[in-house]
């Protein structure tokens, strides 16, 4: 039978320890940055789907109410206010343009916000999207 010595043990159990919360703030850190990337990515694709449904809606009934309640209703797993934006009027046979903005909240709020060559951390997010339809339906 062999003898364990329990003075080594404790110290690994120690160095474990250690290891384990100098380890723990950078797992936490990159799960928390997946997050908030995915949740941009969902938001980004929504606002982009918002401005097509804008842009679709004007290009056949060129009404700009229509277009952007439509847009509004083309996001429904975004909540509060876009702002919606077209290129010009939509004359038959030419392209209207919709651009769609929305501001979202981080879920946790390491949200990067970028600024010409400034980068912070904030607790809102803007998103653009745009959307392009030939008008006369």
């Amino acid at each position: 039978m062999k003898h364990r010595d329990t003075a080594a043990t404790e110290k690994n159990r120690g160095a474990v320890a250690v290891e384990f919360a100098l380890v723990i703030p950078f797992l936490l850190l990159l799960i928390a940055g997946i997050v908030e990337f995915a949740h941009a990515m969902n938001v980004q694709i929504s606002v982009t789907q918002a401005a097509r449904e804008a842009a679709r809606t004007y290009a056949v009934t060129d009404d700009w109410s229509l277009a952007t309640q439509a847009g509004t209703d083309g996001a429904p797993s975004l909540s509060g206010p876009f702002s919606f934006s077209k290129s010009g009027d939509c004359a038959p046979d030419e392209t209207v343009t919709v651009t769609a903005e929305y501001t979202a909240d981080s879920l946790t709020g390491f949200a990067l916000n970028i600024s010409g060559s400034a980068v912070s951390f904030a607790g809102t997010f803007t998103s653009t999207g745009v959307g392009a339809m030939r008008c006369g339906g």
